[in-house]
């Protein structure tokens, strides 16, 4: 049996879990991280989590290494070829580096590392690459949202996702874009950021919350999928569970035992629901959490 094998490019608050994950499923994972430092954390969490093992390597890889004079082709060749490539690198490190009246320019270097990233990928013969998108692209949009309707971003970081996924089309290996809401678990939850605080907006709109734990079960799902039907694909990966914002957050609170969020007096508004049954219709992967007001605390943070 031909043994699988993954590369992960940012091995972060998603990409570290999911290292986990696919370890656990018997997957040969490489992972890369900024610098020597990031590398040791990430070493170190892999072996209290017992899953370290000649399966698993780490390696720093930052987006001023793309030239392929400069970092080695061995390198390259290790982490790309005959592999399955998942690029987790958020956009914000990208925009960061500018003011806000120049984050345009953040925009472009972020669209340029993913499709360097990508070139690199068809170059040394991976076999597939997914990329971690956001629902943030569709902006403003209102209704039930799904993956044939136009992007609309308005804040900088959804244009740069856009822009990446943009740079991913008419590529040589199979993209599949998944476009991801708003991520919940391992601790993570917008409760603890809402607690306390007054005069919150929209509070009749739609939560769209993915949890951690279904993200990473569908990217295996994906992974083991046969040769894929499209070039270019795109998924919405959200919980199918949409309660309005303030009957969510408060009753979340109260099971916390935290200061209920107080949000202003409810205006006439559009809902925003979107809808991510597309990857459940092979009837391969069902997502798991889906009551979030009476799942389990442990579930859901």
């Amino acid at each position: 049996m031909k043994l699988k094998k993954v590369t992960i490019i940012g091995a972060g608050w998603l990409g570290m879990p999911l290292a986990v994950k696919l370890l656990a499923n018997n997957y040969h994972v490489m992972a890369t991280k900024q610098s020597a430092e990031d590398i040791n954390d990430c070493l170190a969490a892999l072996k209290k989590n017992s899953i370290f093992s000649q399966q698993y390597a780490v390696m720093p890889f930052s987006d001023g290494l793309l030239n392929h004079n400069v970092l080695d082709s061995g390198i390259l060749q290790q982490l790309f070829t005959d592999r399955q490539i998942i690029i987790t690198v958020p956009p914000t490190p990208f925009l960061r580096r500018y003011a806000m009246e120049n984050q345009a320019e953040g925009i472009v270097d972020y669209a340029n590392f993913i499709q360097k990233m990508a070139k690199i990928a068809s170059d040394y013969q991976a076999e597939s690459l997914i990329y971690t998108s956001s629902i943030s692209v569709y902006g403003n949009s209102s209704g039930i949202i799904n993956e044939e309707l136009p992007a609309m971003p308005k804040t900088n970081s959804a244009k740069a996702i856009v822009a990446a996924e943009k740079s991913l089309q008419n590529n040589i290996i199979p993209v599949t874009i998944l476009r991801l809401a708003g991520l919940i678990g391992h601790g993570r939850h917008p409760i603890f950021t809402l607690q306390g605080r007054d005069n919150i907006r929209s509070p009749l709109n739609a939560i769209n919350l993915l949890h951690i734990e279904d993200l990473l079960q569908a990217i295996i799902v994906i992974l083991n999928r046969e040769k894929a039907s499209k070039s270019y694909d795109i998924y919405n990966l959200v919980t199918p569970c949409h309660p309005n914002r303030q009957s969510y957050y408060q009753a979340l609170a109260q099971q916390l035992n935290l200061t209920e969020p107080i949000f202003e007096t409810a205006q006439p508004e559009l809902k925003k629901i979107i809808d991510g049954g597309k990857i459940t219709n092979q009837g391969d992967f069902n997502y798991k959490v889906l009551d979030l007001i009476h799942s389990s605390l442990n579930e859901i943070i």
